[in-house]
């Protein structure tokens, strides 16, 4: 009997020490957990938003910062927003330079846009700004680049929207929304700015961005895209512009195509874009490289000026050759504008043909930009709408 009254001791302090390592564990989770870089909300300040425009000659930036202040009954007042500036030989050194304004450290974490003045655009490289964002712990890669239109970045910041007093957020919403609700502007965040700016064969767009008066308000209004080339801002397109360009990247979620149902004068038929899918190739020609977009939409016929017979199947497929033929018009008029205007391929064709033809990418790269600016892009479209009368029947 003794061997097995030893065996069963033994057993027993074993699941002694383990009850014990266990209460020692939870302990050590209740006393000593918790992030390494824990702060409360009183030692920091909410950064919802950053502006940078060009500073004086000995510091050279001057950055904005929309900050959430929650110091009031947010139940009362609700919440709202306050802005710090502060000056720097860098950005960095500019963010640093802000400690000297405010009690706490200024948080990054949930900041959802930067605002960038265009004369900064113009004469300072992007990747930059892009870098000092991505190397801190704090900024989200989901963060959102604008090109401010109006003299200063800061003024974006400086207003309320129709719908909150903090702009960074609205104007966050806006962005997000635009390519499904009016489809006139490009949208790209932190991560896809940086991919966009290192690779070979593509150049950037941004989302534009002015200030507008709103009766007795002034409140930020999207304007349209900011083309660069390169690093550095060369000029816009306009929000109808825009729309071309996104149907020939295949960035169309949503929103309205006006055309004019006899193919010329106003435009007096309205489709609301349902689906639409965006495809490119390549084929060599003579000696050169030939672009091929083909897109197909699905829209709802949403208003129509003059009169139409939706339940017609013969009317309704003319309205769909027209709206086709209008499409494809505007689409290959943005591109040979983009073309001659800013030389820039904000379209990635160089992008298409590297990934689909490697070798013949390596030909080219060297030559790219005369070679865009000379470019063949054939557009073929095709348009079905899906709720006239008859498709109900």
């Amino acid at each position: 009997m003794e061997p097995q009254q030893n065996t069963l001791e033994c057993k027993g302090q074993k699941l002694m020490k383990k009850k014990a390592a266990a209460c020692i564990l939870i302990l050590l989770i209740l006393f000593f957990g918790g992030c390494w870089n824990y702060r409360g909300l009183d030692e920091m300040s909410i950064v919802s938003g950053l502006a940078i425009d060009k500073g004086t000659e000995e510091n050279p930036y001057r950055v904005s910062y929309q900050i959430i202040d929650l110091m009031g009954n947010v139940d009362v007042e609700g919440i709202n927003g306050k802005l710090l500036e502060s000056d720097g030989k860098t950005l960095f050194d500019a963010c640093r330079n802000a400690k000297k304004s405010i009690v706490g450290k200024l948080y990054f974490g949930h900041t959802q846009v930067v605002v960038i003045s265009e004369q900064m655009a113009r004469e300072n490289d992007l990747l930059n700004t892009v870098n000092w964002l991505l190397h801190d712990s704090e900024p989200r890669e989901t963060l959102k680049f604008v090109i401010s239109r109006e003299e200063n970045a800061k003024d974006i910041l400086a207003n309320e929207t129709l719908t909150g007093p903090i702009a960074a957020l609205e104007i966050s919403k806006y962005i997000e929304e635009d390519n499904k609700i009016t489809a006139s502007t490009s949208y790209k965040q932190l991560y896809e700015v940086y991919n966009t700016l290192i690779e070979s064969g593509c150049e950037l767009t941004l989302p534009a961005i002015r200030n507008i008066r709103d009766k007795d308000r002034t409140i930020p209004q999207i304007c349209g895209t900011a083309v660069f080339k390169g690093q550095r801002l060369i000029g816009y397109l306009t929000p109808d512009e825009s729309k071309y360009y996104l149907f020939a990247v295949g960035e169309i979620n949503g929103g309205l195509f006006t055309f004019p149902a006899d193919g010329s004068g106003p435009d007096d038929i309205t489709l609301e874009i349902s689906a639409n899918r965006t495809s490119r190739s390549v084929s060599y020609e003579n000696g050169k490289p030939v672009i091929l977009i083909k897109t197909e939409t699905d829209a709802f016929l949403a208003e129509n000026n003059v009169p139409v017979d939706a339940t017609d199947k013969r009317q309704v497929d003319e309205l769909e050759k027209t709206a086709a033929k209008t499409l494809a018009q505007r689409m290959v008029q943005t591109i040979q504008y983009v073309q001659t205007k800013f030389g820039s391929d904000i379209f990635g064709f160089g992008k298409t043909i590297h990934k689909t033809e490697p070798a013949l990418w390596d030909k080219f790269e060297k030559d790219w930009d005369s070679i865009f600016a000379a470019l063949e892009v054939r557009v073929s479209v095709r348009i079905n709408i899906v709720n006239s009368g008859l498709t109900r029947q």
